[in-house]
């Protein structure tokens, strides 16, 4: 089992990406741009005390702390890439659980290992990423066999856990 973080994820939503999206799933026009609306030309400042912060003005991602954010985001996420039979993801809000199973450990890597790389190319081309260091893969056994290699995700290697 692969459990990955996809870091800040609702602060990196692609909103042309997500608006795109949208328009694919066939949500009616003038919700579109009511969303459009809601989603461009935000902006923010920080009042401590007296002070305060100049304005910025994000070019992408969803307001922190809006019902409406989790909604959007789990949209912008529903087309990842199903994975094989012998696989199933549970998403449940930007973390996400790859699971697989079979009698051999290197079988269940190499499931894994192929999972993980489509999703990467899935993440790359909707603009988010994985929190590596929150990224773990742990194997859930009767007897104990000697864990597989580890994976390889970019250019880090994660080793097999006992605990996640």
């Amino acid at each position: 089992m692969a459990f990955l973080d996809l870091e800040k994820a609702y602060d990196t939503v692609w909103i042309t990406g997500l608006l795109y999206k949208l328009l694919i799933f066939k949500i009616p026009t003038y919700i579109i741009h009511i969303l459009k609306s809601y989603l461009h030309g935000r902006s923010y400042s920080v009042y401590i005390n007296e002070e305060h912060s100049s304005t910025k003005y994000p070019k992408a991602g969803l307001p922190q702390g809006a019902v409406l954010s989790t909604t959007l985001f789990s949209l912008y996420i529903a087309d990842i890439p199903p994975p094989p039979s012998h696989s199933q993801i549970a998403i449940y809000a930007d973390d996400i659980a790859i699971l697989s199973q079979s009698w051999r450990t290197d079988t269940i890597a190499r499931r894994l290992n192929r999972i993980i790389l489509t999703l990467l190319r899935y993440f790359h081309k909707w603009r988010l990423q994985v929190n590596i260091p929150k990224t773990k893969i742990t194997l859930f056994t009767r007897h104990r066999p000697h864990p597989p290699k580890p994976l390889l995700l970019q250019t880090t290697s994660i080793p097999w856990s006992n605990t996640v």
